[in-house]
């Protein structure tokens, strides 16, 4: 089965759960077993493991909540626009280091396809939020013509645990490797109807020709730019704090899946329009001090 995941960070935490088996012993070299660490009470716990190879993990982190989408994914555009938000705030040669690194995501699309045309079932793995929930309907959109066995696995509002705990995830990117199998029993095969329902709401999304996309009550919208601007500005205080200090605020308080290089960029935004103010923080070159204007 071939997993599908529209962020790096669950991508990885994927990989790491279709490792999550006993290996065979080999002669030419050492054996491991990773999984089911003995627990405090000297109980084990048993993991539910996803079968396959950590090769069988494709990541379509695309973040088609963002930007034009009328552009291809492979595009220059995107590219650009990625490597923009993810790494403009980074010194000139880890910048570099890092894009070299992303440039590998670029061919992920083509590889899925290669793989659909060698028959391959493919098991889909998204959220509500904003990023993985628009990957879906994406590749719902561009495989509209495509024969294609697609399962997918939707990550539930809440887990309660054995100890009364309730859990809650905002994404994939939120679940440990060795929790995703718990995950299995959710999964259902799209049918015909259920892959054009997502197909329209891409097209609605092309249709909007808006730079930013939300889900707001359940519902994906193409909404303005500076749509989450507001959070930004709630945190804001007249006392100078570090954007960074800002931002780690915003994504432990608003819990809605957007990432940490969105508030960035839109705090240059803020501050380039004169709306908040902002200093560069001499112990940090590179970095911003602000506060309300």
């Amino acid at each position: 089965m071939i997993e599908v995941l529209f962020g790096e960070s669950e991508a990885c935490s994927m990989q790491c759960a279709k490792s999550l088996t006993k290996q065979q012993s080999r002669a030419d070299g050492p054996t491991s077993m990773i999984g089911n660490p003995p627990q405090p009470d000297g109980q084990t716990k048993a993991w539910t493991t996803i079968a396959g190879s950590p090769d069988e993990v494709v990541c379509l982190s695309y973040m088609m909540d963002i930007g034009d989408i009328r552009q291809p994914c492979d595009s220059a555009y995107r590219q650009q626009l990625i490597f923009g938000l993810k790494y403009d705030r980074l010194p000139g040669t880890v910048k570099e280091q890092e894009a070299r690194l992303d440039m590998l995501q670029y061919q992920q699309f083509s590889r899925l396809q290669a793989m659909l045309e060698e028959g391959k079932p493919i098991r889909v793995w998204y959220s509500r939020a904003p990023y993985a929930y628009c990957g879906l309907c994406w590749l719902c959109y561009e495989l509209r013509n495509r024969e294609a066995d697609i399962t997918v696995v939707s990550l539930p509002e809440y887990v309660l645990r054995e100890d009364s705990v309730m859990v809650q995830y905002q994404s994939f990117c939120e679940v440990a490797c060795e929790e995703f199998g718990m995950f299995l029993n959710r999964q259902k095969k799209l049918t015909m109807q259920e892959r054009r329902m997502y197909e329209i709401q891409w097209i609605e999304m092309l249709d909007a020709a808006t730079m930013l996309r939300a889900v707001v009550n359940g519902k994906l919208l193409g909404v303005p730019e500076d749509f989450y601007d507001f959070l930004i500005l709630q945190r804001l205080t007249k006392k100078p704090q570090k954007e960074a200090r800002v931002v780690g605020d915003l994504l432990g308080y608003s819990q809605i899946a957007v990432g940490d290089w969105w508030y960035f960029y839109r705090i240059r935004c803020l501050a380039r329009e004169g709306k908040i103010q902002a200093a560069e923080d001499r112990e940090n070159p590179g970095r911003l001090l602000i506060w309300h204007k």
